[in-house]
Protein backbone atom coordinates (compact mmCIF):
# COMPACT_ATOMS: atom_id res chain seq x y z
CA UNK A 1 0.00 0.00 0.00
CA UNK A 2 1.09 3.54 -0.79
CA UNK A 3 0.05 6.73 1.03
CA UNK A 4 0.28 10.12 -0.66
CA UNK A 5 -0.91 13.59 0.26
CA UNK A 6 -2.46 15.31 -2.75
CA UNK A 7 -2.61 19.10 -2.73
CA UNK A 8 -5.93 20.07 -4.28
CA UNK A 9 -6.72 23.15 -6.39
CA UNK A 10 -10.14 24.79 -6.49
CA UNK A 11 -11.62 23.07 -3.41
CA UNK A 12 -13.64 25.99 -2.04
CA UNK A 13 -16.18 24.59 0.42
CA UNK A 14 -17.46 21.46 2.16
CA UNK A 15 -19.49 20.44 -0.89
CA UNK A 16 -16.29 20.48 -2.96
CA UNK A 17 -14.45 18.52 -0.29
CA UNK A 18 -17.24 15.93 -0.21
CA UNK A 19 -17.09 15.60 -4.01
CA UNK A 20 -13.28 15.21 -3.92
CA UNK A 21 -13.67 12.49 -1.32
CA UNK A 22 -16.35 10.76 -3.40
CA UNK A 23 -14.42 10.72 -6.68
CA UNK A 24 -11.13 9.65 -5.09
CA UNK A 25 -12.82 6.82 -3.18
CA UNK A 26 -14.28 5.60 -6.49
CA UNK A 27 -10.82 5.13 -8.07
CA UNK A 28 -10.05 1.42 -8.42
CA UNK A 29 -7.36 0.48 -5.93
CA UNK A 30 -8.03 3.27 -3.42
CA UNK A 31 -8.41 1.90 0.11
CA UNK A 32 -8.97 5.11 2.11
CA UNK A 33 -9.31 8.86 1.58
CA UNK A 34 -9.20 11.69 4.11
CA UNK A 35 -9.92 15.17 2.77
CA UNK A 36 -9.02 18.38 4.60
CA UNK A 37 -10.64 21.55 3.31
CA UNK A 38 -8.48 23.63 5.67
CA UNK A 39 -5.26 22.14 4.27
CA UNK A 40 -6.58 21.95 0.71
CA UNK A 41 -5.33 18.35 0.65
CA UNK A 42 -6.39 14.74 0.46
CA UNK A 43 -4.52 11.84 2.01
CA UNK A 44 -4.98 8.76 -0.16
CA UNK A 45 -4.06 5.18 0.73
CA UNK A 46 -4.00 3.02 -2.37
CA UNK A 47 -2.62 -0.03 -4.15
CA UNK A 48 0.08 1.46 -6.38
CA UNK A 49 -0.30 -1.43 -8.83
CA UNK A 50 -3.89 -0.33 -9.54
CA UNK A 51 -3.96 3.44 -9.00
CA UNK A 52 -1.72 6.49 -9.21
CA UNK A 53 -1.44 10.12 -10.29
CA UNK A 54 -3.13 9.74 -13.69
CA UNK A 55 -6.21 8.18 -12.09
CA UNK A 56 -6.27 10.77 -9.30
CA UNK A 57 -5.95 13.66 -11.76
CA UNK A 58 -8.79 12.25 -13.85
CA UNK A 59 -11.01 11.78 -10.79
CA UNK A 60 -10.27 15.29 -9.53
CA UNK A 61 -11.14 16.74 -12.94
CA UNK A 62 -14.59 15.13 -12.57
CA UNK A 63 -14.95 17.07 -9.30
CA UNK A 64 -13.87 20.32 -10.98
CA UNK A 65 -10.54 20.33 -9.16
CA UNK A 66 -6.92 19.64 -9.96
CA UNK A 67 -3.62 18.77 -8.34
CA UNK A 68 -1.62 21.78 -7.17
CA UNK A 69 1.72 19.96 -7.14
CA UNK A 70 3.06 16.46 -7.13
CA UNK A 71 1.88 14.49 -4.11
CA UNK A 72 3.92 14.34 -0.95
CA UNK A 73 4.67 11.05 0.74
CA UNK A 74 3.23 11.01 4.20
CA UNK A 75 5.70 10.55 7.00
CA UNK A 76 5.56 8.01 9.79
CA UNK A 77 3.91 10.53 12.08
CA UNK A 78 0.94 11.23 9.81
CA UNK A 79 2.37 13.97 7.62
CA UNK A 80 2.81 16.79 10.12
CA UNK A 81 6.35 17.37 8.84
CA UNK A 82 5.19 18.21 5.31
Amino acid sequence: MQTDILLIQDMHNEDCADKVNEVLEAVDGVRAVTVSLAKQAATVVYDEARAGLPQFESALAQAGCGLETLPRKSSCCGGCCN
